[in-house]
């Protein structure tokens, strides 16, 4: 089985009384899309600039989640 998600992909700014995040990998579909990776195998559809990191996008493909299209 393989778990389809869509939705949004973002590059957070966080900030909390105690801590300043910046450039953190977020976004709902994100976050759904790890989850469901620990159960079964995921696809990813959520639209992004051409400007999304590189490195964020080998996160996801590193917890094998196809981001294919």
């Amino acid at each position: 089985m393989t778990l389809l998600v869509a939705g949004w992909v973002a590059i957070d700014e966080i900030e909390t009384p105690f801590a300043k995040i910046s450039n953190s990998l977020g976004g709902s579909a994100t976050c759904a899309a790890l989850a469901g990776a620990l159960f079964t195998g995921v696809r990813l559809l959520a639209a992004v600039g051409e400007d999304f990191p590189a490195a964020e996008r080998r996160k996801l493909e590193g917890r094998r989640i196809d981001l294919a299209g």
